[in-house]
């Protein structure tokens, strides 16, 4: 699952058959059950970056051979038949999705909050592949796939594409063996984007520690900038300069105001730090002046946060 985007993420995580909400937590996705009052999630969650609520779905059954030229319902269906598996059904599902502001109650061993429709609609679609079969009162099984190891071989197979086989009831004495395939998401991962970018933060440094981590486990990555996209790079950003000269420095090389800021930062994925880098050694415990700043070798850097692991 991890090798997925996010939003197809979510959209796995979407139940096809009830209202469901799928919450976003440092690029996690959690499914949320409803409870008597609220939604809750089965687990304690400090900050929920975002939440969706899929309040409606279209589905409709269609012909197998049309959804035949997607290539990896293609590849899949022909990878099954060739180890006895009789053809699915296939139905197109819309998921039309809400965003929303939550009201959270932090538990020690669960998150509950009410879910507060925002305005937009967003929508994904998917295919579902299954199979149905269906028991009578004295048990036989009637319908497709009715060996266990049919039902076991659907799943290896799905897994070995990083799809998920699931074994549905949908009724007193019928079930459904279903494989979701993910196949229009662009709407929702726009929005992800520009959700996720107003809640990263770009910092303005004058060294780099790993002591900067929040998580023990993390992918960074590290790029040198030039002065002029330093530049860019530096309007909005959060000052963690610590000395005066060196903020006084920095203002006037980067052209802007630089405010002394000593404080300890803790990042999370997507942050990122604009590493002002002096190149050579400085005297144990020397503070320079402007001056001898102005003579210091220096390099800019980018330090992204790409992926942390709890």
């Amino acid at each position: 699952m991890s090798s997925m985007s996010l939003a197809e993420r979510i959209v796995r995580e979407t139940p096809i058959d009830q209202d469901s909400v799928i919450v976003v937590s440092k690029d996690k996705v959690v499914k949320a059950k409803k409870g008597e009052k609220r939604w809750v999630v089965p687990e304690k969650i400090e900050n929920i970056d975002l939440a969706f609520w899929c309040f409606r779905r279209y589905a409709t059954d269609v012909d197998i051979n049309e959804v035949m030229s997607i290539d990896i319902i293609k590849r899949l269906i022909d990878e099954l038949e060739s180890q006895g598996i009789p053809r699915p059904s296939a139905r197109k599902i819309t998921y039309y999705y809400r965003p929303t502001k939550s009201i959270i109650a932090v538990r020690d061993w669960y998150t509950s909050f009410d879910v507060v429709p925002m305005p937009g609609e967003i929508t994904a679609e998917a295919v579902l592949l299954y199979w149905r079969r269906y028991y009578s009162g004295k048990g036989h099984c009637y319908g497709s796939l009715r060996s266990e190891e049919g039902r076991n071989k659907v799943t290896l197979i799905a897994n070995s594409y990083n799809l998920e086989a699931l074994d549905s009831r949908v009724g007193t004495r019928e079930y459904e063996m279903r494989v979701k395939i993910i196949t229009k998401v662009d709407g929702l991962e726009r929005f992800l984007e520009k959700a996720l970018e107003k809640r990263r933060t770009r910092y303005l440094a004058s060294a780099f520690a790993l002591s900067m981590l929040q998580s023990k486990k993390a992918e960074i990555e590290v790029e040198e900038v030039g002065l002029e996209k330093a530049r860019e790079l530096a309007k909005g950003a959060v000052s963690v300069v610590g000395h005066e000269s060196t903020a006084r420095f920095l203002s006037q090389l980067l052209s802007m105001p630089i405010s002394v800021n000593r404080v300890s930062i803790a990042l999370n994925e997507g942050d990122e730090v604009l590493v002002f880098q002096l190149m050579t050694r400085l005297p144990e415990g020397k503070v320079l002046s402007e001056q001898e700043l102005a003579q210091v070798p220096y390099k800019f850097y980018l330090v992204k946060v790409k992926k942390v692991v709890q």
